[in-house]
């Protein structure tokens, strides 16, 4: 008899382990009903359904969550979701009551169905850093979102609007 141990990964703490964007509308461009998912290592405890406002800026910045007031967006913003960059943005573009939904089951998704008006030119590798205020749904000892700059923590999207 011949046994072999296998190697795995293993990730400890909550991670985005990946992005996916899905171009429903213009080709190479940001619109309306295009969707942003987040795949999360574990359970969030983000709501599982409800609204959230997307900023599309030119600094090449796309903000999940903005959470300043009003109808307007800046690079410097708080957010409650996350933040892409490394992505070249045509135009200014705010969608101020985008959707999400969040799944409670594996796999972890937060789906972000954008809802507005005005279409942005979009290129580039987007990579995501999440917010900080992300935490495991565990009630007790709860897993901070990993933020760090490193690819385990801020992945890349091999997808586009």
């Amino acid at each position: 008899m011949w046994t072999a141990q296998a190697l795995q990964q293993v990730q400890l703490g909550l991670v985005t382990s990946a992005i996916t964007i899905t171009n429903v509308a213009t080709t190479n461009s940001i619109a309306a009903t295009d969707t942003i998912t987040l795949t999360f290592n574990q359970r969030t405890n983000k709501a599982t359904s409800g609204t959230a406002k997307v900023c599309v800026l030119t600094s090449g910045k796309i903000i999940l969550g903005d959470t300043t007031g009003g109808g307007g967006c800046a690079t410097g913003d708080a957010y409650n979701i996350g933040v892409i960059t490394g992505v070249t943005i045509g135009t200014n573009r705010v969608y101020q009551s985008s959707t999400f939904t969040t799944t409670t089951t594996a796999p972890y998704t937060m789906t972000i169905t954008l809802v507005g008006t005005g279409t942005s030119t979009y290129a580039g590798t987007a990579t995501f850093a999440p917010s900080a205020s992300i935490l495991s749904n565990a009630t007790t000892h709860q897993a901070t979102m990993c933020t760090a700059a490193a690819t385990t923590c801020q992945p890349t999207t091999t997808t586009h609007f």
